[in-house]
């Protein structure tokens, strides 16, 4: 049987109390990258620009932990390596727009990304077996490139605080149908529809799907259950924004 892992930061038990739920920066010193390009120089502070803001944590559990949660986050290089092709990327492709654009506010260009180590609390596994360290990372990222709004997106991520693997929901819970009904229910407790109505009936799904058909990858662990995110556009339109749900552990199969 699989066990639920217990919730913990890892190097933090030493000088934190247990937090109340996750989200919430840790205090690593962290790797920034500030930039600004003018489309236009010749314009100096007429000019539309390119902002751009990046900014990493540094990874604690030593050296193996940072090379495995690197080789996730920075698909194998280091932050500083990774921002900088961030950043030559987004200039090559803003300078690309110079011809075709003149005075539009549109041309004013953006891109955040941010990195840190958020908390959550610890709790006993359902047996009281086999704690285990975890480290979360929580990436979010707002860009605009022209049109109507910004994109916005969020991506956790969970490693153990050891070895650095990166866990999937497989290495947490036995049945991943179960837990497929779990979240769907507890996405309608969230819009306050009775378990079971068709999610487009609720207003979560703009798709021609009444119910659920995959879990998300993008799951994270409170002291209270298992939590999942959707980005905007992947169940609901963009004006509902990105959308969390929490299912307690009591309704998890381990």
């Amino acid at each position: 049987m699989k066990i639920l892992y217990i919730l913990i930061v890892a190097l933090l038990l030493s000088c934190q109390g247990a937090p109340k739920n996750i989200g919430n920066p840790l205090e690593f010193p962290a790797f920034n990258r500030d930039l600004t390009i003018l489309l236009f120089p010749e314009k100096g502070a007429e000019s539309q620009r390119l902002t751009l803001f990046i900014s990493f944590p540094e990874i604690p559990g030593g050296r193996v932990v940072e090379d495995s949660v690197n080789a996730v986050l920075y698909e194998g290089n280091t932050p500083q390596v990774y921002a900088d092709t961030v950043c030559s990327s987004y200039k090559e492709r803003y300078e690309s727009i110079r011809a075709y654009v003149e005075d539009s506010e549109t041309a004013n260009w953006s891109y955040i990304e941010e990195i840190r180590v958020v908390e959550g609390e610890h709790t006993e596994t359902i047996e009281g077996q086999v704690k285990k360290p975890l480290l979360q990372i929580k990436r979010t990222v707002e860009e605009y490139t022209g049109g109507a709004h910004p994109s916005h997106s969020t991506q956790f991520y969970v490693f153990d605080a050891q070895s650095g693997q990166m866990l999937s929901l497989g290495d947490i819970v036995r049945d991943a149908e179960a837990l497929l009904q779990s979240v769907e229910a507890s996405l309608c407790r969230d819009k306050g529809v009775a378990p079971g109505t068709p999610l487009n009936d609720a207003g979560i799904t703009f798709s021609d799907r009444e119910h659920l058909d995959v879990l998300p990858d993008n799951f994270f662990l409170t002291a209270e259950g298992i939590g999942f995110h959707w980005n905007e556009y992947e169940i609901a339109p963009y004006s509902a924004g990105q959308i969390e749900t929490i299912v307690p552990y009591g309704d998890v199969q381990f």
